[in-house]
């Protein structure tokens, strides 16, 4: 612990720009964090004090006109300085298993590494009972719609390449189920449930055609070779005309089902109908 009292000063001034974040807070709510966080007991007018003199400093802070005072410190400031906040953490933490599977390789590493600090936050501060942000993990599970099925294995190196080709418009070949595509130009990539699905052409055709990244044998880049981009291709397009249900994008079919069931699965079913998309 500092010894002297400039030593001190400098310590509790530190470990305050650690209690801000990028969203407002009273002076009262970091006083009452430097305390229970930090263990430094301070009167709140001290802390006023301090904040005022680390204004002053130049630091990026910012305050309110009216009272109770409220400061935040900026963005990009509060990364490096004091970290993501208990929200920002417990953001990352729920979305770090929906996004991973779909993010281009390159990104993954940082993923994961965002993962890992938001996890060692959350684990810290999981034991202050009074921490809201922290103890929501023990209050919030995440299960699918549908019947739970395994998850198929995609080939790392073979996902990191199509990712790659995808964003540099690139085409590739492929070994695809044993059968050889001498080319492929990815176009898109579509996330269905579990199963990550690459839109792309095959050769020069102009038909946009379903790939499942977990049956790829094997995929190489290939170089010097023209992609095949069809005119006026949309992803979104597609979509509404119904591709990602592998329905017939030219021909509507229109499907009269009639069912008996019991009345919860009608409450259910009235209550959240099938979309008209």
């Amino acid at each position: 612990m500092p010894s002297t009292k400039k030593e001190t000063t400098i310590f509790r001034q530190w470990a305050m720009l650690h209690c801000l974040s990028s969203q407002y807070q009273e002076t009262q709510t970091i006083h009452q964090r430097l305390a229970h966080e930090h263990l430094i007991e301070v009167h709140e007018n001290t802390v006023l004090r301090d904040l005022k003199s680390l204004e002053r400093a130049g630091l990026p802070l910012e305050r309110t006109d009216t009272k109770p005072i409220n400061w935040r410190i900026k963005k990009e400031w509060q990364d490096k300085i004091g970290g993501m906040t208990d929200a920002e953490a417990l953001m990352i933490v729920l979305a770090a298993k929906h996004l991973q599977q779909a993010l281009p390789a390159t990104l993954t590493t940082a993923l994961q590494d965002l993962l890992a600090l938001a996890q060692k936050s959350l684990n810290v501060k999981h034991q202050q009972k009074d921490n809201h942000h922290a103890q929501w993990l023990n209050k919030i599970r995440i299960i699918p719609s549908q019947q739970p099925q395994v998850i198929p294995t995609i080939k790392a190196d073979i996902q990191a390449i199509l990712t790659e080709a995808l964003l540099n418009n690139q085409p590739v070949s492929a070994v695809y189920k044993g059968c050889e595509l001498a080319k492929l130009s990815p176009l898109a990539l579509i996330v269905r449930g579990n199963v990550l699905y690459l839109a792309a052409s095959r050769d020069e055709e102009v038909e946009v055609k379903h790939f499942a990244l977990h049956r790829f044998d094997s995929v190489t880049l290939l170089y010097g070779e023209a992609f095949n981009q069809p005119i006026g291709f949309d992803i979104d397009t597609l979509l509404v005309q119904g591709w990602g249900d592998f329905q017939d994008a030219i021909a509507e079919k229109i499907i009269k089902l009639q069912c008996w069931c019991e009345k919860g699965l009608k409450d259910h079913l009235v209550e959240m109908p099938l979309t008209q998309k």
